[in-house]
């Protein structure tokens, strides 16, 4: 339902720039070009661009499903209220204009805790400590969760001119 919300948002940023750099290239072909080419370019450009953050900054939902590895992985545009396997709701919202919000929601909706750790690779600064989180609960991340139930490689291939990259890895619990 939430990946219905931006195919809806790029379908109406996208359609109408296309429509309108379209419209002016007819024009100009045909000789009766009213609109300056720079201004359509322009808007063309800004459409693109606002559509392209849209997609890269956009905060995610990861639902773990089931105890054998299931997840879902949504966007959340708009704040959403779960029904959860214990017959409990848990609303969560995108933090579109807090200073530092948090990008990612992890939401463990089976009956056997996950952890959440950080990889690092390069020089990067990960947090030391996993985080338990428990059946039924959620956890706010400012890093991407990349891997879900999947191991994370060893090593990673990053840019000198970067000190390192961080990876969000989710996985169950050894104790249980």
């Amino acid at each position: 339902m939430l990946n219905f919300y931006l195919f809806i948002i790029l379908l109406v940023v996208m359609v109408p720039s296309a429509l309108f750099l379209f419209n002016y290239l007819w024009k100009k072909k045909n000789g009766t070009d009213k609109v300056n080419g720079t201004y359509a370019f322009f808007v063309f450009w800004v459409f693109c661009a606002l559509s392209t953050v849209l997609c890269v900054k956009v905060p995610r939902i990861f639902i773990v499903t089931d105890d054998q590895g299931g997840y879902e992985n949504n966007v959340l545009l708009v704040p959403t209220t779960l029904s959860l396997g214990n017959q409990q709701t848990l609303h969560v919202s995108p933090q579109w204009f807090k200073k530092q919000y948090k990008q990612h929601i992890v939401v463990n909706n089976s009956n056997i805790d996950v952890i959440y750790e950080e990889v690092a690779y390069g020089n990067a600064n990960a947090a030391n400590e996993p985080t338990r989180i428990n059946s039924y609960d959620s956890l706010e991340l400012h890093t991407n969760v990349v891997d879900l139930f999947t191991d994370p490689p060893r090593s990673m291939k990053t840019d000198k001119s970067v000190l390192g990259a961080i990876r969000g890895w989710v996985h169950y619990a050894d104790d249980n």
